[in-house]
């Protein structure tokens, strides 16, 4: 059986949307996280309950070391960081 596996590289504009950016999120100082979240007129624009609670799944993230997610960047596929 002949397998074949294609990757697309895919530029993300707000890291928290992405298993893999959550992760490099998690492992950032708290300043540093705090300014580049700051910095992001995305982040800024999420109702407060939507980021609160992203925060709270960073520092999930933070405490266990990975992060997962099924079709948040593409449908079907799923996330391991």
């Amino acid at each position: 059986a002949r397998v074949q596996i294609s990757v697309v590289a895919v530029t993300l504009k707000n890291p928290w949307r992405a298993a893999s950016g959550r992760v490099l999120l998690a492992g950032l100082p708290p300043e540093e996280r705090a300014a580049l979240l700051a910095a992001d007129p995305d982040w800024s624009a999420l109702p407060e309950p939507e980021r609160s609670a992203l925060l709270d799944r960073l520092g999930d993230v933070e405490r266990r070391g990975w992060e997962d997610a099924h079709g948040e960047t593409v449908a079907g596929v799923g996330d391991l960081s």
